[in-house]
């Protein structure tokens, strides 16, 4: 799911209208919230957290904070390529 969803932040940021340093902070923050996730299913596997949401283990928070960072910068991004239509 992550490389489809690099791929078309790939393709979005060549067809974005607007600024490249907003284009880059959104692509960054998706990146960033990308890592975050890959973090936070190490964590997973690391403490062996069968379910991540019974035992409220590390890996959890880690991918909930990752959905603050990985939406404005989908918004942002998405805010470009529409306003580029």
């Amino acid at each position: 799911m992550q490389a489809a969803m690099h791929l078309g932040l790939a393709f979005a940021i060549g067809v974005v209208g607007f600024s490249s340093s907003a284009a880059t902070w959104g692509a960054w923050l998706v990146v960033a919230g990308s890592a975050m996730q890959a973090t936070g299913a190490t964590l997973n596997w690391l403490t062996a957290a069968e379910d991540q949401f019974a035992t409220r283990s590390p890996g959890l928070v880690v991918n909930s904070l990752a959905t603050f960072v990985i939406w404005p910068g989908i918004v942002i991004t998405g805010w470009g390529v529409l306003s580029r239509l």
